[in-house]
């Protein structure tokens, strides 16, 4: 059950040291994983769209 509720905060974290890395300006942070504590749903389409868009970025056919 830890672990789960860690997860929420690493993911956007994750994604945002890809986008750092990049030199872009994330979209997600670790206080993204807030949102799924209020609303669950936003959380999950916020971090799967900045996922979405980096790796359209990089050049990856949908």
């Amino acid at each position: 059950m830890f672990l789960g509720i860690v997860s929420l905060f690493l993911l956007p974290l994750e994604i945002k040291r890809m986008y750092e890395r990049e030199g872009l300006h994330s979209p997600v942070s670790g206080a993204t994983a807030f949102w799924v504590l209020l609303f669950g749903i936003p959380w999950y389409v916020k971090c799967q769209t900045a996922l979405n868009q980096y790796w359209a970025l990089k050049g990856v056919p949908a």
